[in-house]
C-alpha cells in the first residue's frame, strides 16, 4: 500500500548509499527493546535494506532502513502479502506458512509470520545464507522476549489474584 506521491526508489549501490542509517542503527544494543535489538541485528548485515517487526494489525513495532524507504509505508504491506499467500495456499492442506521469501530481479522480499508478530525484511536477491541464520536468530530474540514478558505478566496477574483472595 504505497501512495502514489512516495513510490518505492530503488535503493542506491552499496557504494552510493548514505553512511547514515535509521535512529535504531546508532543506538547502543542495550538500551533498546527486543524488536529493536532484532531489526539491528538484520541491518547489520550489508544486503538489508529494509527490516520490520510487524503487529497482527500491521503496525509498525521496530525497523531499519538503509536509503529513503518509508517504513510505515512497507508495514501494512507485511500483513497484506502473507494473508494472500495464506488465503492462496489454504485449499492446499498444507497448514499456515511461517515464510514467504518473494524473489524479484533485483531485490528479495522475506515475511517471517508468527501469531503476535511479523519480520519482513527487504534486501538485495543475493543475499547469502547468513541473512537467512540472521532472520532466525531474529526470530528467536523476538520469541524468547514474548515468552519472558507475557509468563512475567501472567505471573503478575496471579500474584494479584492470590493477594486478592487472601485479604477477603
Amino acid at each position: 500500500i504505497v501512495s502514489e506521491s512516495r513510490q518505492f526508489t530503488a535503493p542506491e549501490p552499496e557504494a552510493k548509499r548514505p553512511a547514515t542509517t535509521s535512529d535504531v542503527y546508532a543506538a547502543n544494543y542495550n538500551d533498546l527493546n527486543a524488536f529493536d535489538r532484532a531489526v539491528k541485528y538484520l541491518g547489520e548485515h550489508g544486503s538489508v535494506f529494509l527490516a520490520l517487526v510487524v503487529d497482527p494489525e500491521g503496525l509498525l513495532l521496530a525497523n531499519f532502513k538503509r536509503g529513503s524507504l518509508i517504513p510505515e509505508d512497507w508495514a501494512p504491506l507485511a500483513m497484506v502479502i502473507f494473508e494472500q499467500n495464506r488465503r492462496s495456499l489454504e485449499r492446499s492442506r498444507l497448514g499456515v506458512p511461517e515464510k514467504v521469501d518473494l524473489v524479484f530481479q533485483e531485490k528479495r522480499l522475506v515475511i517471517t509470520h508468527e501469531v503476535n508478530y511479523t519480520v519482513l525484511v527487504l534486501a538485495e536477491r543475493q543475499a547469502d545464507d547468513t541473512l537467512a541464520i540472521r532472520m532466525n536468530q531474529c526470530m528467536e530474540m523476538i520469541r524468547k522476549y514474548y515468552a519472558e514478558r507475557y509468563s512475567q505478566k501472567q505471573q503478575e496477574v496471579n500474584a494479584e489474584r492470590v493477594h486478592v483472595s487472601h485479604s477477603r
